[in-house]
């Protein structure tokens, strides 16, 4: 399926705050089904607390299909853009890290990053799934220059953008209908590079079902 762009539905109650974040994580090696993901699994820093988004409340016809501080950085096999990365691109892995509730990417310290989790439920074809994503100021020494966010569910790119930078602030609810499926345990994965030290969050990933669906 081509990536699509998120349409005009309402925000849900997100609040995008000012941000500045502490650091921390522990090397590992962590086997996900036929998976072995290579890097670090991420540790929650509860002591720094700058920013914050709130989440919806759950309902039946509404299901996690990723936790915040279960992703893990992936070798480099499980990039989807491997072309991407050139000599000049590295990832710290006191970069990624879960951060009150969300996903924190910062590319001060790691600049290109991949990093994946297994769905935690399956995604039939004709789904909604929703992604909320969102990220600091876009600034680099070098511009203009751009990042470049995609999220893939197995072999199936979810969605994907490509932002200039310099770029305001902005918040993405993307609310998709899939054209395609993917079983419970199939890997979710998150490529992002920028050029430049931001500041980006995932803050979740969801399947809408019955009235949630918008």
């Amino acid at each position: 399926m081509p990536p699509s762009q998120p349409n005009d539905t309402p925000l849900p109650p997100v609040f995008f705050m000012v941000f500045a974040f502490g650091l921390g994580c522990t090397p590992s090696k962590v086997g996900v089904g036929a998976y072995v993901i290579e890097g670090s699994n991420l540790q929650t820093d509860s002591g720094k607390d700058t920013g914050k988004v709130t989440l919806p409340d759950d309902t039946e016809n509404i299901t996690d299909l990723v936790i915040f501080d279960e992703w893990s950085i992936l070798g480099a096999s499980m990039d989807p853009y491997p072309e991407h990365k050139t000599a000049d691109h590295s990832c710290d892995p006191k970069g990624v890290l879960p951060e009150e509730e969300v996903l924190e990417i910062n590319t001060n310290d790691c600049g290109y990053a991949v990093v994946g989790q297994p769905i935690k439920a399956e995604i039939l074809e004709g789904d909604w799934v929703e992604l909320m994503m969102y990220h600091s100021a876009l600034s680099s020494v070098d511009e203009p220059a751009e990042a470049h966010f995609s999220l893939w569910v197995g072999e199936n790119v979810f969605w994907e953008r490509t932002i200039a930078i310099p770029a305001a602030p902005e918040i993405y609810p993307v609310p998709l209908q899939v054209e395609w499926s993917a079983e419970a345990g199939e890997l979710a994965r998150i490529h992002l590079h920028n050029h430049g030290g931001n500041s980006w969050r995932v803050a979740y990933l969801k399947r809408l079902r019955g009235e949630a669906i918008p």
